[in-house]
């Protein structure tokens, strides 16, 4: 599917990606994109949801793992049927991490064409947002902080050059609808076991 790039989001990516770039957030940032890091922090959000204890922690704990991997899935889904190419690959002047070197794409850049990409949406903005959201959800809108993770993780996204703005934006979403889908499907459950 032909995916044009609106004029705010080229102007968007520019900014997070070329203009506010420093020497600071070249290291900080990448870290948000760490796939493992998403573990630590369910690891560390169920330990802390089951320390209370009993089934109901655990059926909590079945809830979040849903929402990751409802969004997770629709993502997927989704990056198959929109085959949108990620900057790095069609931006010129977009910066870039390789193999822990930063680079930037020449003025002159000519992207090879591509059959298909995979920028949208973001899965990282995806997965991040719907463990917090879960999160958020099952702690009836308590620690509302947690929301830094997915805004830092789709900041990093598009730093990286790995994501337009857009496509962190649609990733919120989808994790967001996972999230929601899977805490209604946790109430049902938990009303029919309790009733």
């Amino acid at each position: 599917m032909l995916f044009v790039l609106p004029d705010w989001d080229r102007a968007l990516f520019r900014l997070l990606n070329g203009e506010w770039r420093h020497p600071l957030l070249d290291v900080l940032l990448p870290v948000f994109s760490w796939t493992w890091l998403l573990w630590v922090l369910g690891a560390v959000a169920a330990v802390l949801v089951v320390r209370r204890g009993g089934r109901r922690a655990a059926a909590a704990v079945l809830c979040v793992l849903l929402a990751v991997g409802l969004a997770d899935a629709l993502t997927d889904r989704m990056k198959d049927a929109f085959c949108r190419v990620r900057p790095l690959n069609s931006l010129p002047l977009a910066w870039h991490q390789e193999d822990g070197a930063w680079l930037r794409r020449p003025a002159d850049f000519a992207p090879r064409p591509e059959d298909c990409g995979s920028s949208y949406p973001s899965g990282h903005a995806t997965n991040t947002m719907a463990l917090v959201t879960a999160l958020l959800l099952l702690r009836g809108g308590r620690s509302r902080w947690l929301l830094l993770l997915p805004l830092l993780t789709g900041w990093s996204r598009v730093y990286l050059g790995k994501h337009f703005p857009s496509d962190v934006m649609a990733g919120w979403v989808v994790g967001m609808a996972g999230a929601a889908l899977a805490w209604a499907l946790w109430r049902l459950a938990r009303k029919r076991l309790e009733g």
